[in-house]
Order: structure tokens, then sequence, then C-alpha cells
């Protein structure tokens, strides 16, 4: 399955297609939802760098969960 045939799946099929591993799928996830996570952290956080780096170190973790 491509990129842009993921990109029209729901949530629940473009994890499920990440958990059977799709690399592809973490792209999609990271998409939809890598800015609403920044935001998340950052008001945690309220420091720029430090929210980036955690969104970045998030999603690294999710990748290395799919190897």
């Amino acid at each position: 399955m491509g990129k842009s045939s993921l990109q029209n799946q729901s949530d629940e099929e473009v994890l499920f297609a990440f958990q059977k591993g799709n690399k592809l799928a973490l792209e999609i996830i990271y998409d939809r939802y890598g800015s609403l996570v920044y935001r998340i952290i950052y008001r945690m956080l309220n420091n720029h760098q430090e929210a980036e780096d955690l969104t970045q170190e998030i999603f690294i973790i999710l990748q290395q969960k799919c190897n």
C-alpha cells in the first residue's frame, strides 16, 4: 500500500498498517499528529527547542518500534 493510498485511510487503518511494519504509515501519523504532539509538549515545557527535540524523539521511538 503506497503513501497516497494510506493518506485516504482512517487513523485506525493507518495505525494497523504501522503495526504491521509499513514504514510509510509513520509518515502519515507524523503528518496528522506531529504538530499536535509538539503543541502539547510546548505547553508543558514552554520551550520551543525542547518541544521540538522531544517531539522528534517520540517519533523516533515509534519508528524503532516498527523495526
